[in-house]
């Protein structure tokens, strides 16, 4: 079992002890521990090194199982909750809640297609969790989605390619925005032909997800393979080319 022995150990800030899950075994007696935001140690209770042995629990807390937490990249809400129609930090964070009681330590707030002015709203409402640390970033599925393959969104809120709108996400989510679902079939997601308000220099939906540094991915669609190949390419190339630009 592999484990992570530092030259400087920092000092513990929680030490936990009982049955521990690692990728290679179950350790049946053993120890976590934290030291500033990170995992520190792991491995069996009788090889701690001494500079935590006077922060173990005594014994092992009856019915413990320490895991790694589950990652969630695509949550729109749990225990009766919701991230699309939260209005209020504490409506979301009955949401985050659920999700950390059940073991969900990191966690991706979804929203769904909605008007332009709500859209902006739950980005700024969930942009301030994730500064707080409750989240770790924020997906917008949505809005640029086909109308054929809605689901359960509503398709008269869907839109045509915006990336003044994408730009206007990105600054009210404060970088927070970390990945969006598109359709590359809809006008101005993957065309080079996205609407304009002449505030922007980006020309479609995957130009402007590249400039905010969102990573964008495919759902809702009705794409052939040879339009998703396509809009996997120009994004290839996009990416490419804002590496370029940084160097230089």
């Amino acid at each position: 079992m592999g484990r992570v022995t530092p030259t400087t150990r920092p000092p513990a800030d929680v030490v936990l002890r009982g049955e521990v899950v690692t990728p290679t075994e179950l350790v049946p007696d053993g120890v976590v521990v934290l030291a500033r935001d990170r995992i520190a140690w792991v491995g069996p209770a009788h090889q701690l090194p001494g500079e935590w042995a006077g922060d173990l629990p005594a014994d092992p807390a009856p019915g413990t199982t320490l895991l790694p937490g589950l990652v969630d990249l695509h949550d729109h809400g749990g225990g009766g909750a919701s991230f699309p129609d939260a209005t209020t930090r504490e409506e979301a964070l009955i949401a985050v809640h659920e999700h950390l009681r059940h073991g969900t330590t990191s966690l991706v707030a979804s929203l769904v297609t909605a008007p332009r002015d709500v859209l902006l709203a739950r980005a700024e409402l969930l942009a301030g969790l994730a500064d707080a640390g409750h989240l770790v970033g924020i997906h917008a599925e949505g809005p640029f989605l086909s109308a054929d393959r809605c689901g359960a969104q509503n398709p008269a809120d869907m839109l045509a390619g915006d990336p003044a709108l994408v730009a206007d996400l990105v600054e009210a989510a404060r970088g927070h925005l970390v990945t969006m679902t598109v359709a590359p079939e809809v006008p101005g997601v993957a065309d080079g032909h996205g609407a304009r308000d002449g505030r922007a220099a980006v020309d479609d939906v995957l130009a402007a997800l590249v400039r905010g540094g969102v990573v964008p991915s495919v759902g809702h669609t009705d794409a052939s393979a040879e339009q998703v190949d396509a809009a996997v390419g120009r994004a290839r190339a996009l990416l490419a080319g804002g590496r370029r630009s940084a160097a230089a």
